[in-house]
């Protein structure tokens, strides 16, 4: 199987396990009742700030580089270490509740970096299923491999690079300001 099969293959994977938009299905809302617009979505015109499946992108980030870490410090082959931290539907429903509310906290920091925020995580996202799929794929041809710890550094300064571009343009925006 060709390298690009295995990204289109684990990028549809991905879509489908992106939340739907609305509510949670176990939530009182979820049970025909509309959800009260948040405060982001009341000032943005009932767009939210920060699109949910963000945050979605952002927890596949953390545990494909949660398993190469993992990897590499146990010994364990990489494909184990990746199903042992995926995160269940809930976890996933919760860790966008918690997003969203801070989103909401810092409305305005989001609305004007939204544009950097999202190129940031579909970059990170975009560099973790390739990796994924890599050492995914090198598990599969060589029995109980585990990422040493210099692929795993590696893997991670390619994936937070664009969170610490972020970082440096927001400190760049605010030395300006004052």
């Amino acid at each position: 199987m060709s390298a690009n099969t295995r990204c289109t293959r684990t990028a549809q994977r991905r879509r489908k396990e992106l939340p739907a938009k609305g509510p949670h299905p176990t939530s009182a809302t979820g049970r025909g009742r509309r959800p009260r617009p948040t405060e982001s979505q009341a000032l943005t015109g009932g767009q939210p700030v920060l699109d949910e499946r963000v945050t979605t992108l952002v927890l596949d980030v953390i545990s494909s580089l949660g398993a190469a870490i993992a990897s590499a410090s146990t010994r364990m082959p990489y494909a184990e270490a990746r199903q042992a931290l995926a995160s269940n539907q809930d976890e996933k429903y919760e860790f966008t509740r918690a997003v969203m509310e801070v989103v909401e906290k810092h409305h305005a920091f989001f609305e004007h970096n939204r544009g950097v925020i999202e190129l940031s995580v579909v970059w990170a996202s975009v560099h973790a299923s390739h990796y994924d799929n890599l050492f995914a794929g090198v598990d599969r041809t060589t029995e109980d491999r585990a990422c040493s710890p210099r692929e795993a550094l590696f893997f991670a300064a390619v994936v937070l690079a664009p969170l610490l571009i972020l970082a440096v343009i927001s400190i760049l925006q605010n030395t300006r300001r004052v």
